[in-house]
């Protein structure tokens, strides 16, 4: 899905996002990646994505960028227990 579709269409947007949650959870973190980031580029507020791309980049031994994306995720929803 191209990106401007993603942008005008939020039900595609947590779609993508699951299918990403789905990827994640296979392991396939490279694939699951490139979907929050097209995600990301669309709606770069969207806290699922981001909260997403956070764990997926602590599994990838990369914690300080995931410690910027939770920080991001958390300004759109201080209250989230998941972030």
């Amino acid at each position: 899905m191209a990106k401007a579709d993603l942008r005008a269409n939020p039900a595609a947007i947590a779609q993508a996002v699951e299918q990403g949650i789905g990827l994640f959870q296979q392991g396939r973190l490279d694939e699951a990646e490139k979907i929050c980031s097209r995600v990301l580029k669309a709606r770069p507020d969207w806290f699922d994505a981001l909260h997403l791309m956070a764990l997926i980049k602590l599994q990838s031994g990369k914690p300080g960028a995931a410690y910027g994306l939770l920080e991001a995720a958390l300004k759109i929803n201080p209250r989230s227990c998941d972030a």
